[in-house]
Parts: structure tokens; C-alpha cells; sequence
């Protein structure tokens, strides 16, 4: 039975890892398909080997837009590689992402608060909130992580421009695959219909925080417009927990990679 997980991060974006290191990662934690899906960063898809274990990567990147008012990230994923208008796509979504790091950093006005050059000096492609509340709590301008959040959730972080609707007519018109990362069931049951009459294709239904009720309701809510399923932890690496430990099987997402094969 293959193991697959299809919802990752590194370094290029909220990530703790470098991509050679997330990759590692996966072969030591028996995974045999994964997506790499940094925030409004494409992966290449790639065949990866560790000491005779080998992963099959597919092409992704985790969409960020503005849905109801508020962000929804909608993951994205392609048979080949990234074509040529998706990567252009999401060169422009990290410059946008650009400026609203830079917006929220000049509002807050707090000294040692890195720069977006500073950020993508260290590798970094898709600057984040996340960077951000890391920083504050480094130069103890706040507690801890979760006060740093509370804080930037004050209105310091501009919405992201983009919309929903415009997002899935990119990841559609590329050729990929587009799915709902982590739907909140509520939203879900309000919502789905909407995003399902602009082109999503599949949600996210095995991760960690879902009860076997939350699936079964979200199975149930999907199956009615004949969505593919996807799985992943939304590994960061910044906990103890290893790659592998959560992952999804063919019985859950198997639709799915059918389409990527």
C-alpha cells in the first residue's frame, strides 16, 4: 500500500526546511508520493532516492486568494511539469505577497523586523506571516507565536488582492488540478457549490486535525459534485512530529493520482 502526502512546506516559503532536506525527509519517513506545496511557489515534479527508497514528487504549489473576506489557500497540482503560465502566475503572487510583508512591516514600525531582501537573501521566495510573527517574538517585541498572530490579525496584514474565482481560472487554464486546502466544514456546507462553479476539482478531506466525522460530512458534501479527494499533513517542520508519521493511501486519494499519473 503506497503512502502519500500531498500538502508540504519549506523553506522557500512558512517552512522550517530546505527542499533537498523535506525530500530526505520523505524517503526516511517511507513516503512513496508527495506534493511539495509552498505557498505560491511552484515545484517541479522530480524522482527522489535515498539510500534505495525512492519518492515520486508531483508538481504543486499552494494557491493563496481572497474568498468571502477572507483567505483561502487552494492547493494545485499538475500531471507534468509547471508550465511556463503557472509560473508566471505565481511570480506575480509572491510579488504581491512582497508588498503586503513590507505594508504589515512598515504598520507594525518595530526595529530588527527583517526586510523582504533580507528574507530572500536566506532563500526565501513567498515571504509570510509567518516570518513575521517569528521575527516579533526573536526581537521580544511579543510573548510567543500565538501573540504575535493575535497581533498581526489586527488588520497590520493587508487582504490578499487576488480572488478565488480568479485563482482557479489560472490553476484550470495550466492544465492542473485545483484543490480546497484544509475547508473549514462549516464554510464547506455554505460555500462549495461557489468555488465547485468556478473550476475546484478536489478537496482536502485525510489531514490531521479531521475527526472521522468531519470526513464523513466532507466526503458526503463533495460527493455530490463529483470532487476528487486529496490528503496531507501540512508539514512544516517546525514541531517534533517526522514526515510519514500522517499520511494518506491509495484508497483515499487514489482518484486523484490517477489524473496525475
Amino acid at each position: 500500500m503506497i503512502r502519500v502526502d500531498l500538502h508540504m512546506h519549506t523553506t522557500r516559503s512558512d517552512g522550517r526546511h530546505s527542499l533537498q532536506e523535506v525530500m530526505d525527509r520523505c524517503s526516511a519517513g517511507r513516503l512513496d508520493v508527495v506534493a511539495v506545496t509552498d505557498h505560491d511557489v511552484a515545484t517541479e515534479p522530480a524522482e527522489w532516492e535515498v539510500e534505495g527508497r525512492k519518492v515520486r514528487r508531483i508538481g504543486a504549489s499552494e494557491v493563496t486568494a481572497n474568498w468571502r473576506g477572507g483567505e483561502i489557500h487552494l492547493l494545485a497540482y499538475f500531471p507534468a511539469g509547471i508550465p511556463d503560465a503557472f509560473a508566471r502566475f505565481c511570480d506575480d503572487q509572491c510579488a504581491r505577497r512582497t508588498l503586503r510583508y513590507e505594508a504589515a512591516r512598515h504598520a507594525l514600525g518595530w526595529s530588527g523586523l527583517p526586510n523582504a531582501a533580507d528574507l530572500a537573501a536566506r532563500g526565501v521566495i513567498a515571504p509570510t506571516r509567518h516570518h513575521l510573527a517569528r521575527a516579533m517574538v526573536d526581537g521580544q517585541h511579543v510573548r510567543d507565536l500565538r501573540s504575535a498572530f493575535a497581533h498581526l490579525g489586527r488588520g497590520l496584514v493587508p487582504r490578499f488582492d487576488r480572488t478565488a474565482k480568479e485563482a482557479l481560472s489560472a490553476i484550470a487554464e495550466a492544465g492542473g488540478i485545483s484543490c480546497w486546502a484544509h475547508p473549514p466544514l462549516n464554510l464547506a456546507r455554505d460555500g462549495l457549490a461557489e468555488l465547485v462553479g468556478w473550476g475546484l476539482r478536489a478537496i482536502e478531506l485525510v489531514r490531521p486535525a479531521n475527526t472521522s466525522r468531519d470526513r464523513y460530512a466532507l466526503r458526503k458534501l463533495a460527493s455530490r459534485h463529483d470532487l476528487l479527494f486529496s490528503g496531507g499533513s501540512d508539514w512544516h517542520g517546525w514541531h517534533d512530529a517526522p514526515l510519514g508519521l500522517f499520511h494518506a493511501t491509495e484508497a483515499d486519494v487514489g482518484p486523484l493520482l490517477a489524473e496525475l499519473a
